[in-house]
């Protein structure tokens, strides 16, 4: 068992990653909680048919109550109507402040949950227990929740630490080959962003990872996470230097929101929106013609898409105002300065468009 901690002072928890791990959640809550707290497992139908059971039974044989709560899967759930379907779910059961929210799922349960969790009853404790692989090494890590709104991305959500991630390697066993493949994309993001040894470890083997074998997919996530809690501790509610990790992320909001959600995974579009601000970096004179060729050589063998379709690119302006880096009329724009390297680059839409449609 290998345990990550994120260091916020009085919000600081860890995170508990091993192979097996997802049995022994029973264990690590009657650690950390009294067995009178009732615990609320929110999962999604898919993940529910595989985890629900085996979840629920090493939490009641710990001595808590468990009740579960099962949302569609899919990027459509993250709305006010499913958020508002668990309240009445929690208020109809007499949830106590003192219950336990637990997320099982991938980045879309964990948004959801989290974001339950910050609100009902001004917050109640959550534990993160993902089981993508997107989830692992992002959205499980860092505090942040959202719901999507008015045909925008996260548009809506809070701040709100867990109380514990609980991260099982064997679960990406389950995952279908394009989900995989999508967190992947956030990896590679997070190499790119913060650390170039990272990186051309991923170079030399994404092959293995992609086939599971244990220690390189441990190292994989374990230095995500690292990487990820070392930039929280620095910046929770992001501020400034957060932003470095939404590399990519500018253009890939965009691209999901002006494709309704329906066409492409969020790591798919983050690989589109790495290779995206790559290319823009190096017109903007920031970064080499080797350090985007690397970013983009690596997503494209690891099997995802690279390519930013011009066709999109006017359908981008209108989602580009609704980022959350825009200060004024500016976004703060991520931009690659070498592999492992990053700045900020203020930018009005309007312009970014411009620069997008010369690539």
């Amino acid at each position: 068992m290998k345990t990550i901690d994120v260091n916020l002072a009085n919000r600081s928890y860890p995170i508990l990653l091993a192979s097996g791990s997802i049995g022994q959640i029973g264990d690590f809550l009657r650690e950390r909680f009294a067995p009178d707290a009732p615990a609320i497992v929110i999962t999604d139908e898919n993940v529910a048919r595989i985890y629900a059971e085996s979840v629920e039974m090493t939490i009641a044989d710990a001595g808590f109550k468990v009740l579960i709560y099962t949302i569609e899967p899919g990027e459509a759930s993250k709305r006010l109507q499913t958020v508002s379907g668990i309240y009445d779910f929690l208020v109809k059961h007499k949830t106590p402040r003192g219950g336990i929210i637990i997320g099982l799922g991938g980045g879309v349960v964990g948004d959801v949950a989290s974001f339950v969790a910050s609100t009902y009853k001004r917050g109640v404790p959550y534990v993160a227990v993902p089981t993508s692989l997107l989830a692992h090494v992002d959205s499980s890590v860092g505090g942040k929740t959202g719901i999507h709104h008015g045909g925008e991305k996260n548009v809506i959500g809070t701040f709100y630490q867990p109380h514990l991630v609980v991260i099982d390697i064997d679960t990406l066993r389950t995952l279908p080959t394009r989900e995989l493949l999508a967190g992947m994309a956030e990896v590679v993001k997070c190499a790119a962003a913060l650390d170039e040894k990272y990186f051309s470890f991923l170079e030399r083997n994404y092959q293995k990872v992609l086939r599971l074998h244990e220690a390189p997919l441990l190292h994989t996530v374990s230095r995500c996470c690292e990487l990820k809690a070392e930039v929280v501790a620095q910046d929770e509610f992001d501020k400034g230097v957060r932003h470095v990790l939404n590399y990519g992320h500018t253009i890939a909001h965009a691209l999901e929101a002006s494709t309704g959600f329906r066409v492409f995974l969020h790591g798919e579009a983050v690989s589109i929106g790495v290779v995206a601000a790559a290319k823009l970096s190096r017109a903007l004179g920031r970064c080499s013609d080797e350090d985007v060729q690397r970013q983009e050589r690596l997503l494209r063998a690891i099997g995802l898409p690279t390519r930013l379709d011009k066709a999109m690119i006017p359908n981008l302006i209108d989602h580009l105002y609704a980022d959350k880096k825009r200060v004024g009329n500016k976004i703060h724009f991520v931009v690659c300065t070498g592999i492992g390297s990053t700045e900020l680059w203020p930018v009005a839409p309007e312009e970014l468009m411009k620069h997008l449609s010369a690539l």
